[in-house]
């Protein structure tokens, strides 16, 4: 129904449809919560109005409008956590206000920050209240992201000509993802979310059990995660507008930078242009440099979740920015890939379990069975999760994340997303995976959604709506 609309009325050549699609926004984030609607439009209002202030260069409606969103997203994601802080260390008795987190609150927080920054620096265009709800609020991305630019939406609007391409190259990029979702996320869900579960309660997997727990739920967030921005690139390609890449195959990475430049690329830049820089970058200094890395990846991993275990992961990768760049510095002999990816997958799979578990004391029993510390095991108390069957499905995760092409080097002639600098999209050079507007892909794209829509009622874990 909203596409139906939106092409009835873009061909009146006015802006009918962004009213619509706005309209459709607001029903898709009302039907979650009514509550949390009327603080979502409450929230775009507040920061536009202060926008048309920041606009004439004043620092304070600017600082004002900064910590009015972050009091908010404060509020929000760390009141339970604080309460719960108080009353272990401090012998407080405060009733814990259960605190329920609007969705997608982190990402248009983001976006609307980003957008007052750029404003008090004159590198925002005044625009209306209805493009600037239809940024914020444009439903396909509004939960999981990507984290938009101002600039990426606004110069496309406008230039949506190719309604037949632009459908077909949405549908299919949209299809991927909801197959990586419910097939592949979802299942690898079954082997992690026990493991997990196991070590929340006090218990201790075995080695085995506790590697292939977090093997799974290593590759359970990729295709979580990089299916919501693919089903998101996909909406909205729908709509005749293209959004930023996201996901540039990380766990090819053979470093911890180069991991950041292809794992949830827009948050990555956020952070970098609105939180590094500003703290200083590399321009005060070794020492200084190093501790803005620092800071930026806690504050990533802060952003993340209320929680220790996401500040530990957030240190984790701060602490591995650092050793990575410092041994650039010096100029240390280039390791080869055959030992640079496996290391920097390691790294990335340990400081997965703290993101995973739901507590300190989860995260030490994951890893100390792990690392040995409880005796090497290999069955366990926990069924079903050394199979064949499980094993198999971690190796062809490994094949597909580690050979196959990305979404964006598998629709490269057709752009199906939006250039990131620092990476270039590459030309895969099987031809056969390179999608085409034929016969062929359409029917293998008809098969995926058909198997889809068949597993759509099955249980469904949704990991970055807690974001």
């Amino acid at each position: 129904m909203s596409l139906l609309g939106f092409y009835i009325l873009y061909a009146k050549q006015r802006e009918w449809w962004i009213h619509w699609v706005n309209l459709c926004s607001i029903f898709f984030y009302g039907y979650w919560s009514l509550n949390h609607l009327t603080i979502f439009i409450s929230s775009i209002g507040f920061n536009y109005l202060i926008s048309k202030k920041v606009v004439h260069k004043n620092k304070l409606f600017l600082i004002l409008g900064v910590v009015a969103n972050l009091l908010l997203l404060g509020y929000f994601k760390y009141t339970n956590f604080m309460i719960d802080v108080a009353n272990d260390n401090l012998n407080a008795d405060w009733i814990n206000l259960d605190v329920v987190l609007p969705i997608g609150i982190s990402f248009f927080t983001f976006q609307q920050i980003a957008f007052l920054v750029d404003t008090y620096q004159k590198k925002a265009p005044a625009i209306s209240f209805s493009r600037y709800f239809f940024f914020v609020s444009f439903f396909p991305q509004l939960i999981a992201g990507p984290i938009v630019h101002h600039s990426e939406i606004f110069e496309q609007f406008g230039k949506c000509k190719k309604h037949t391409q632009n459908f077909a190259i949405g549908f299919s990029i949209f299809s991927m993802g909801l197959f990586k979702k419910v097939f592949i996320a979802d299942t690898l869900a079954l082997t992690a979310t026990p493991v997990f579960d196991y070590a929340a309660i006090g218990g201790s997997p075995t080695f085995a059990e506790a590697w292939i727990g977090v093997l799974a739920y290593t590759f359970q967030i990729y295709f979580d995660f990089s299916a919501y921005s693919e089903m998101a690139i996909g909406l909205a390609r729908l709509f005749g507008l293209r959004l930023p890449q996201n996901f540039a195959s990380p766990y090819k990475a053979r470093s911890i930078t180069e991991f950041w430049h292809r794992w949830h690329i827009t948050l990555s830049r956020f952070l970098r242009d609105y939180l590094y820089i500003p703290l200083g970058g590399n321009r005060k200094g070794y020492i200084k440099q190093k501790t803005n890395v620092f800071i930026t990846m806690f504050l990533g991993g802060i952003w993340h979740g209320a929680g220790w275990t996401f500040m530990i992961w957030g240190a984790l990768h701060g602490l591995f920015l650092i050793i990575n760049h410092a041994l650039s510095d010096i100029k240390t002999p280039k390791l080869p890939t055959l030992i640079s990816w496996p290391l920097t997958f390691f790294l990335i799979v340990i400081a997965w379990v703290p993101f995973r578990a739901e507590s300190l004391d989860a995260t030490l029993a994951m890893w100390q069975s792990m690392f040995l510390l409880n005796g090497f095991e290999i069955t366990g108390t926990l069924p079903n999760i050394i199979s064949g069957r499980v094993i198999s499905l971690l190796m062809i995760c490994v094949i597909i994340c580690v050979t196959l092409p990305n979404v964006s080097e598998i629709f490269r002639a057709y752009n199906g997303t939006l250039p990131n600098k620092g990476y270039t999209i590459t030309r895969f050079k099987a031809r056969w995976i390179r999608w085409r507007p034929n016969l062929i892909w359409c029917g293998i794209i008809m098969l995926i959604f058909w198997l889809c829509a068949l597993k759509l009622n099955d249980p469904s874990e949704f990991l970055y709506f807690q974001f």
